[in-house]
């Protein structure tokens, strides 16, 4: 039996890339796991903690954990501009 995906018992900051980056690898790791576990358990708890409302919960790897002076995804690809 393998142990269980990190931060499984614990609900983590959604900031914390480096478990996030772990679940990741997990779920691409083995064929058992959907790619969305990366992200899938901690959802609930991050939609109960903010009442229930997406437009407030922050998602891991898509909407924080960024690094420092990086706010967000580009608005175009970077390597499509002229």
């Amino acid at each position: 039996m393998r142990p269980p995906s990190p931060a499984i018992t614990k609900v983590t900051k959604a900031g914390d890339i480096d478990a996030f980056i772990e679940r990741l690898k997990l779920s691409l790791i083995d064929s058992r796991e959907l790619l969305s576990n990366a992200v899938g358990y901690w959802v609930p708890y991050e939609l109960a903690a903010k009442d229930w409302d997406p437009t407030k919960a922050d998602i891991p790897g898509l909407t924080t954990g960024f690094p420092a002076g990086v706010t967000g995804y580009p608005k175009t690809n970077p390597a499509f501009s002229n």
